[in-house]
């Protein structure tokens, strides 16, 4: 769109990791609202955007958060949503019970949020073919071996380029030495589980500290029950992946957890376990996921390469944005970003 001659790279096929390893929600920024608000605002406003520019892809009902036993928390969130602008709509416990019959009587209080499905395979799709309706050129199935200054070598051959953007994901530090940086990042595992049913079409999400098995997803005519945080050696997580779906006590341990809010999910049969890796940014010495950031940051390397990595799935937009911006200020391009405003594919 800034017309710029741009190639992009795909070790796989598109969607091949934690894009397609999720809960498919289009996050709204209530789980962030009081450990981080500024991300849930960045979270909520481009949640606004992408259900502009990717109708298709969104769903029609919007998640409930419950409060339990955390009125503190509770209290903390109402305050901070007004502040930053982060949708929390309080609603009757009996209009909740009506969306969801399966719901505790212990909860208190519920609020209406704008989380909902999003189709987050078909989404990485969708800015594939728009990026090719613009010109740009797409390899997948293709592993990068080296990078230097004006080219990239590549199991598919050497591409000569100005300028290289590494968005990798989890494994941008590993695409970073190849060029001879450094990203500091923490790989958190998270893994959930699918139900052979759904017990409600509204997705139902704790109100309280982030924590593992605090969000039921349906998901057409299944259902997810999630996630599991377990940091992991960059060296071992393809290993972590496989293993976990045989961790048969994961399917219990989320079940016990989720059970104060939905107590009929113990009883539910279970298809599988799906698991992804979390790509977060290190922030000094901290290696619990739960307790890191969900920011996103750009690392400008050299005045030929950047990172951007962390963030959101709903943030991705902005992200692949503030990515561009700074590849055209150092190639002198002044084309402005127009992916807010330009439906989807």
């Amino acid at each position: 769109m800034r017309g710029l001659r741009t190639l992009l790279i795909e070790r796989r096929k598109v969607a091949a990791g934690t894009s397609s390893r999720n809960q498919f929600n289009l996050v709204s920024g209530a789980r962030y609202v009081v450990c981080d608000p500024e991300v849930a605002a960045e979270c909520q406003r481009e949640n606004r955007v992408l259900r502009r520019i990717a109708p298709h892809l969104v769903g029609h009902q919007h998640d409930l958060f419950v409060c339990l036993d955390h009125v503190e928390y509770c209290d903390a969130a109402e305050r901070n949503a007004e502040r930053y602008g982060v949708t929390l709509r309080s609603i009757p416990l009996d209009e909740a019970t009506k969306r969801v019959p399966y719901l505790s009587r212990k909860v208190y209080k519920v609020f209406e949020t704008d989380d909902t499905y999003f189709n987050a395979v078909r989404f990485c799709h969708s800015n594939v073919r728009a990026a090719l309706q613009h010109g740009a050129t797409f390899i997948k199935g293709c592993d990068t071996l080296a990078i230097e200054k004006g080219k990239v070598v590549t199991t598919r051959g050497i591409f000569r380029t100005r300028y290289v953007v590494n968005a990798a994901g989890f494994l941008c530090n590993q695409v970073a030495r190849l060029a001879g940086f450094k990203v500091e990042m923490v790989l958190s595992l998270g893994a959930c589980v699918v139900f052979k049913r759904k017990l409600t079409s509204t997705g139902v999400q704790k109100l309280a500290p982030p924590g593992d098995g605090d969000a039921y997803k349906p998901l057409m005519k299944r259902a997810t029950l999630g996630t599991t945080s377990v940091t992991v050696a960059e060296d071992a997580w393809e290993n972590a992946l496989s293993e976990v779906k045989k961790k048969e006590e994961i399917v219990d341990y989320l079940k016990e957890k989720f059970s104060s809010v939905i107590p009929k999910v113990k009883d539910e049969e279970v298809l599988t376990v799906i698991a992804g890796i979390r790509p977060l940014v290190k922030s000094g010495d901290e290696e619990d996921g739960r307790k890191i950031s969900r920011r996103f940051v750009l690392i400008e390397h050299s005045e030929w390469m950047l990172t951007i990595t962390g963030g959101k799935l709903v943030t991705s937009r902005l992200m692949a944005e503030r990515a561009v911006d700074a590849v055209c200020r150092r190639l002198g391009v002044e084309a402005k970003c127009r992916t807010a405003d330009v439906v989807l594919p």
